[in-house]
Formats: C-alpha cells, structure tokens, sequence
C-alpha cells in the first residue's frame, strides 16, 4: 500500500477492524462525502482479511485523499488504535471505527473551523442508533465533568497530535483506556478544548463498552483514582450514581430517553 503523503493531511482519521468489509464499507463511505478534503485515512485490520486487502486496493486507486492500509494481528481494538496513532500524521486525529460514521458531509469541515486556535481537544455531540431504527441525540457534557465519566463519545473527538504524540491506549483496559486517555490530556498543564454544538458522529449503540458495562464501570473508577487522583469517596459516589443511570437505562429506558437526549436542533 502507497504511504501517506504527509504534507496534506489536517486530519488523521482512524478506523480499526476485523473481518467485517460491509461495515468498513460503511464507515468509508461516510468519510469520502466529506467536504473538506484535507484528510488522510487509517484502516488497521487485525484479521489480516484478504476481503478486506482486496477491496482496499480496489479503492485506494481512486480515492481523492491518502490511505494506507495496516493488515497485521493485533491485541484487541486499543491496540489496532495504538497502531493508527504512531503513523498519523494530520493536525489532529479521530478514530472512526468499521460500523460508525460522521453524522454529515459537513463535519470535518466544522471541526476545520474549530482548529484555528489550535485547542488540544476539539468533541461535539453524536447520534445513538439503537437496533429498533430509533435515533437519539446525546449532547456532550463539558470537559470538566471527567471526573464523572466519559463527558462525549469517543467517536466524536479529535485529538491535537502535538499533544498527544507520546500517548498511547493502555492495554490493561479493555473498556475505558479511550477514558483514561482523555482524562491523561484533560490533567495536562494549559490544556484547553473547543467544543462543537453540533453532531459529529453516528454510534450504534450494543457496541464493546456497552456490552462491557460492568467491567467499563470498574475501569472508568480505576481511572478516576490513579489518573484524576479523585479522592476514594467521590470515586465511589460517581460510580454509584452511574450504576444508578445504567439501571434506569435498562429497566425504564423511555423514562431515561426523556432525561439523557435532546432533539436536534441543527437538522
């Protein structure tokens, strides 16, 4: 596969995979409407699926950005992001992974916007698609309620690579090292974040981490103690109040709905 031309990517955006084409195929599509152009792509494929191969080559031809392939095994989606984050090389980096998609075409356009002045963290809000066809929109919370919990999908962040170069995924945590990252950066000295009151991404819900609930609790709480240094008692009181929502979540999930999401108001 042809590398990356470096010289023109303000973004870097990374999708991980494994043995699934239909919705890599899907997430490729969502990233070549965009309008700003000014991109390179990332696809790490764990499985080594020679599908996969076959149909990257076929469209790395006629791409109008830069794309590179990694086919290689791997330990486990962080790991294929760890392999995405040491060769990116636009402004800033996102991970989209097989399966998710930007909400429009006008997203990274936005995001490009947003970058002027360089903030070391730019997230906006995403859209849940739940396996009934229903849509939600969940609002990002501000950045200073991570010691909370997760405050934007992952999917809808865009990391400066300047400050996040010398990061990587730990691989102790199978469910939150995407919160133990962002909660790495937040504690830097002189970070700041823009947010976006717009969708950046679509998300279907049923994923790794909500499937993983119970061990992404036990990891954020983990995190919240060696990473935010929260203090023993407040750790455990946010970790109750989330089992809290998670209960309401799967008990009365039209009742949370009504709590958690909002309408869109920017079509």
């Amino acid at each position: 596969m042809s590398a990356i031309d470096k010289t023109r990517s303000k973004f870097s955006i990374v999708t991980v995979c494994f043995n699934n084409l239909d919705e890599v195929i899907e997430t490729y599509r969502s990233i070549q409407d965009q309008s700003e152009k000014y991109f390179e792509w990332i696809l790490v494929d764990g499985s080594q699926s020679d599908a996969i191969k076959s149909w990257f080559i076929g469209i790395e031809e006629k791409s109008s950005f830069p794309a590179q392939l990694i086919s290689e095994k791997d330990a486990g989606v962080y790991d294929g992001m760890n392999k995405g984050l040491s060769i990116a090389a636009g402004d800033y980096i996102t991970f989209l992974n097989s399966g998710d998609s930007f909400y429009s075409e006008e997203v990274l356009a936005r995001v490009r916007d947003a970058a002027a002045s360089k903030p070391m963290l730019i997230y906006g809000d995403a859209v849940e698609l739940y396996p009934d066809g229903d849509e939600q929109l969940k609002v990002a919370r501000h950045w200073s309620k991570c010691d909370q919990g997760m405050f934007a999908h992952h999917q809808s962040m865009f990391y400066l690579r300047e400050a996040v170069k010398n990061y990587r995924y730990e691989l102790t945590y199978k469910v939150a090292a995407d919160y133990q990252l962002t909660c790495q950066l937040i504690s830097e000295p002189g970070f700041l974040a823009q947010y976006i009151p717009y969708a950046i991404c679509k998300f279907s819900v049923g994923g790794l981490s909500f499937q993983a609930n119970i061990r992404g609790r036990r990891e954020a709480l983990c995190v919240r103690l060696l990473t935010l240094e929260q203090p023993m008692h407040k750790a455990i009181f946010v970790y109750a109040l989330q089992w809290a929502a998670f209960l309401l979540k799967t008990k009365m999930p039209v009742f949370y709905k009504l709590l958690r999401y909002k309408r869109s108001s920017y079509g």
